[in-house]
């Protein structure tokens, strides 16, 4: 069964969730701009422990909708939301990078 938490933000016109499978091995984060006509930008605050992911451990973002793939090894990221261009992110996270190969910059 899926559980869906919210996540921080330090933008309140953003809004973020991810959804994830009790097992932690399907981790999805939505990130929305709640303002209909203006860019804007914050900076999320992945809550590594609850997704099973140590503050060292290495893991790809996968962004769904733009297939923008982003190698993250923190806990806070910086978002650009504008409507015109980019109206949410889609992130589906990959977090056993063992092997360079796991990386999907080589598909």
């Amino acid at each position: 069964m899926a559980k869906t938490s919210m996540m921080n933000l330090d933008n309140e016109n953003l809004m973020c969730y991810c959804k994830f499978l009790k097992n932690l091995s399907n981790v999805i984060i939505i990130i929305v701009n709640l303002v209909p006509f203006n860019a804007q930008s914050g900076t999320v605050k992945i809550p590594s422990r609850k997704l099973g992911i140590s503050n060292e451990q290495p893991f790809l973002a996968h962004d769904i909708l733009s297939d923008g793939k982003y190698f993250w090894q923190r806990q806070s990221y910086p978002i650009q939301l504008n409507l015109n261009v980019v109206p949410a992110r889609v992130f589906k996270l990959k977090k056993q990078l063992r092997r360079e190969e796991d990386i999907d910059y080589f598909v």
